[in-house]
């Protein structure tokens, strides 16, 4: 299997079908025609992960779709180690389901500037889930990798155990893999 990155018929076909699902967004409406749309695209697609940026509200609840979708995983921004960034969008969504799914370094990230004229490019110090997304996004990478180079499950390269991994897979262990900030969430019944 080749470990390509590109964007299948499969994608761009979904995303040209939900793209009338945008305008059909409803505030407070967590699991709506959108987040529905992905699922189902996740379910018959399981190679595939989709890692969402939450937003940038602040408030409670104020997770929508994208991200509140069941099989996306949600990204949060955190301030370093200290916590949740004061502009991240926090759960529950509003059905009760618990997101984000991780929190990330979301404050003050280096990105590249592009400058609108010549070719001068530079950096920026950004802050946002978006780059949260990307920190999760690069992490979900090499995770795939470390399955497609056959390091599991001994920890040492064997093509022997080299397997293309579930998207569902990396989800799995992003969310396991995280430390969870203590006293800081709200326990969530989501039983």
């Amino acid at each position: 299997s080749s470990s390509r990155c590109y964007v299948s018929s499969r994608v761009r076909n979904w995303c040209q079908n939900s793209l009338s699902l945008l305008g059909k967004r409803t505030v407070n409406v967590a699991y709506d025609g959108m987040a529905r749309s992905i699922d189902q695209f996740l379910h018959s697609n399981p190679e595939y992960i989709l890692i969402s940026a939450v937003g940038n509200s602040g408030k409670d609840q104020s997770i929508l779709a994208p991200a509140s979708a069941k099989n996306t995983l949600s990204v949060g921004a955190s301030n370093g180690i200290s916590g949740i960034a004061p502009f991240s969008s926090k759960g529950p969504t509003p059905d009760g389901r618990t997101k984000p799914d991780v929190l990330a370094p979301g404050t003050k990230i280096l990105s590249a500037a592009a400058h609108s004229f010549g070719f001068n490019c530079g950096a920026i110090a950004k802050s946002g889930t978006s780059m949260s997304a990307a920190v999760v996004s690069g992490l979900a990478a090499l995770t795939r990798q470390y399955f497609m180079d056959g390091y599991y499950p001994t920890g040492n390269k064997d093509m022997k155990n080299s397997m293309v991994p579930a998207g569902s897979l990396i989800k799995a262990v992003g969310v396991n893999g995280v430390q969870q900030f203590e006293g800081f969430f709200k326990k969530y019944d989501n039983t």
